[in-house]
């Protein structure tokens, strides 16, 4: 085998299951390519509709390893079927295009990704803290650490890289930033500062 392992959005699947439950004749494996195909769009900003998806998707991935257990020549079917896609460059291109990342040749990633940054983004991880529920449980001990007086303030570098700097501030929900606490951003030619609190 040669290549890149690479994790697929689990709504994207029935591009390889469907044509691998025809070449097996599998019903079940045809039902759970519907079911990974109705899977609601992970840009679900509700909290129970991401929590339901991902129960959904654990449950369906472990009736697929119980199909491919119990029923012969499944998983054979699906390697088939992947081998397929991966020797039809336009199938492949079109699956790899719905996913949640984008592939980039490392060499020219700052081109084509247009980032304006001082560090390499490629080896980074986002988070939507925009989301009131990734909010919450990312700050969460931060925000007790405020609320107990345990921190004094905070500083925040970079605020313009948020989706809304001010909502972002604001949403530390009830904790007032002391006197002095800031936010930073590093310009070209220096460093600008805003105060969060008077």
């Amino acid at each position: 085998m040669c290549g890149h392992v690479l994790p697929l959005a689990p709504n994207t699947l029935p591009a390889i299951l469907i044509r691998a439950a025809e070449y097996a004749k599998s019903d079940t494996l045809s039902f759970l390519a519907a079911s990974f195909g109705r899977l609601p769009a992970p840009e679900y900003v509700d909290r129970r509709t991401i929590l339901v998806r991902h129960r959904d998707k654990v449950v369906l991935f472990k009736l697929m390893e119980r199909v491919c257990a119990e029923e012969l020549g499944v998983c054979n079917e699906i390697d088939r079927s992947v081998a397929e896609l991966n020797a039809d460059l336009d199938a492949l291109d079109d699956l790899l295009n719905q996913q949640n990342y984008r592939l980039s040749y490392w060499k020219s990633a700052d081109q084509q990704l247009g980032y304006r940054r001082f560090f390499d983004v490629n080896t980074l991880i986002g988070l939507r803290v925009e989301r009131e529920h990734v909010f919450e449980e990312t700050h969460a001990l931060v925000l007790d650490w405020l609320k107990r007086g345990v921190l004094d303030g905070v500083r925040i570098d970079h605020p313009d890289g948020l989706r809304d700097p001010r909502e972002y501030c604001q949403g530390c929900g009830g904790v007032r930033p002391k006197p002095g606490s800031s936010a930073r951003r590093f310009l070209n030619r220096g460093i600008s500062s805003a105060k969060l609190a008077d």
